[in-house]
């Protein structure tokens, strides 16, 4: 079932934006600026298959990096080595996964 265009079709990540990564590792979590929003808007509104996500493992201890699968019958792949203890670190993590993934370019820390 399709629910129409991809509303985030409109929105573009550009190089421009690169100035935005800051802010995101400074504050991942809470308010963002409406520039910031919009790349966040865009990459949280991915298709499914293929989606990095975060998995509470352990209530406010622990979460695990995943990857949507596509498939209703196995619906998540947990990526095992990382598992994270810190909400915001884990928050980069898949920031910086989105970011490779629309623009090319690595966040290396």
């Amino acid at each position: 079932m399709s629910l129409g265009p991809d509303y985030t079709d409109a929105y573009e990540i550009t190089e421009d934006d690169r100035k935005l990564v800051t802010a995101f590792r400074r504050q991942p979590i809470g308010q963002h600026s409406p520039a910031l929003q919009r790349i966040l808007v865009k990459m949280r509104g991915e298709p499914i298959k293929g989606k990095y996500v975060l998995i509470c493992q352990e209530y406010h201890k622990k979460w695990a990096l995943a990857q949507m699968t596509g498939n209703p019958e196995n619906p998540i792949e947990i990526v095992e080595e990382r598992v994270f203890s810190n909400l915001e670190d884990a928050e980069w993590e898949v920031f910086k996964r989105r970011w490779e993934k629309y623009t090319g370019r690595d966040l290396a820390e």
